[in-house]
């Protein structure tokens, strides 16, 4: 099970998995230290992106992780504002958070990362 998944919750048109389809390719092509996932399920009605991170406790290059987290929220989050579509963030079987385009979309990277994360190379 992916560690981290940011997916249109039961209610994505075809419209919404189409615009997905065309914005995710591009991201799925790029280089990450964590390859990304994309996730289609048509019965119901979601998609969206995963990925597979290190356990926090094991020995990792937390930039490394730090740099493919916040650039996948950001474009997610250029994505919803754009497109008018929320995206719901789950960490480990958990919700956690709403994408939707608005200046809260970077509350996510404060309680993942810390309060002193906030902003940082947010794009």
């Amino acid at each position: 099970m992916p560690d981290l998944v940011i997916y249109v919750d039961g209610s994505a048109s075809d419209d919404d998995k189409q615009t997905c389809r065309e914005r995710f390719e591009p991201l799925l092509r790029r280089e990450w230290t964590y390859p990304l996932t994309f996730v289609d399920l048509p019965d119901l009605l979601t998609v969206g992106i995963a990925v597979d991170l290190p356990d926090p406790a094991d020995a990792i290059d937390r930039s490394a992780v730090r740099a493919d987290v916040i650039a996948l929220v950001a474009a997610v989050s250029r994505l919803a504002r754009q497109s008018a579509i929320e995206f719901v963030i789950e960490y480990r079987d958990e919700p956690v958070g709403i994408l939707d385009g608005g200046s809260r979309d970077t509350r996510f990277l404060a309680d993942y990362f810390g309060e002193h994360e906030r902003s940082r190379d947010w794009a």
